[in-house]
């Protein structure tokens, strides 16, 4: 169960901040747009991050 936790915590917080930046959430106050290409790569990270962590499981049995 906590692996479970641990992954859905990676996914959420690379789709939520990358979403938000990609939105322009941070253009008006500071200027910053996330390239669709930077956004695109942050949702394969998050997809590794989930599946890097699942291999942990492996190595423990």
């Amino acid at each position: 169960m906590n692996n479970i936790r641990e992954n859905l915590f990676f996914t959420f917080m690379y789709n939520i901040i990358g979403i938000s930046i990609a939105a322009g959430i941070l253009y008006t106050s500071l200027g910053i747009l996330l390239n669709p290409m930077v956004a695109g790569a942050a949702i394969i990270f998050s997809s590794l991050s989930v599946i890097f962590n699942l291999l942990r499981l492996n190595q423990h049995k």
